[in-house]
């Protein structure tokens, strides 16, 4: 019921903790109206072609293997989202076409 916690205002790409599934139905935000809860990550941009550069890695299968091998925790796939504090700001350009 409030929009003064977390990360309104700012512009983003949210995923949810659900492995692959969640990259490949990230969520693009530029007008930062989305907030978050613990089962969701974001991913703070400061254009929409680095938005739609990100959605765009995070369908690249060698992306979809990192994530499998070094994201997910769990039997149910579950993301550890402390894991992806480590990732460098430009991390996607490396699963660009």
């Amino acid at each position: 019921n409030c929009n003064d916690k977390g990360f309104f205002g700012i512009s983003k790409v949210i995923i949810g903790d659900r492995g692959k599934a969640s990259f490949a139905n990230a969520i693009i935000d530029m007008d930062g109206i989305y907030g978050m809860t613990e089962h969701a990550s974001g991913f703070g941009v400061d254009s929409e072609d680095e938005a739609n550069k990100l959605i765009i890695a995070f369908q690249n299968p060698e992306f979809q293997n990192f994530v499998e091998k070094y994201l997910v925790f769990s039997v149910m796939g579950q993301i550890e989202h402390h894991n992806l504090s480590v990732l460098n700001r430009k991390f996607y350009e490396k699963f660009l076409p």
